[in-house]
């Protein structure tokens, strides 16, 4: 078993591609937290935001709209306070989970194809 941070470097060496890794992840780490679409209805592009730890490291798993269905994305090396600050809202008061997903989340994005 690898850590994230771990299987992160394996992947970028190997290039395995972003549906390995979301399995991986899914299957070996464990689910902290999850956002869902009860509280993304507002949102036009979120469908579900999942905290995952695997060996002290984060990953989010993100659903994302498209059209009536939704595909996934791998976010990599979340820090817990960059999670708390997209969950709360606490610093970014008045903004949507969308644009605090852009400031906190999507630049985090893993390195898979």
């Amino acid at each position: 078993m690898f850590s994230l941070f771990g299987f992160v470097q394996w992947v970028e060496a190997q290039s395995v591609n972003c549906a390995e890794l979301i399995h991986s992840v899914e299957q070996e780490g464990h689910r902290r937290e999850f956002i869902g679409p009860v509280s993304l209805v507002n949102s036009h592009w979120l469908y579900s935001v999942a905290l995952y730890e695997l060996d002290g490291s984060y990953a989010v798993i993100a659903v994302i709209k498209q059209g009536f269905i939704g595909r996934k994305y791998v976010f990599c090396d979340i820090s817990k306070s960059r999670w708390t600050a997209f969950r709360s809202g606490l610093n970014d008061l008045g903004t949507t989970f969308g644009e605090r997903f852009q400031q906190y989340i999507m630049e985090c994005r893993c390195d898979c194809s």
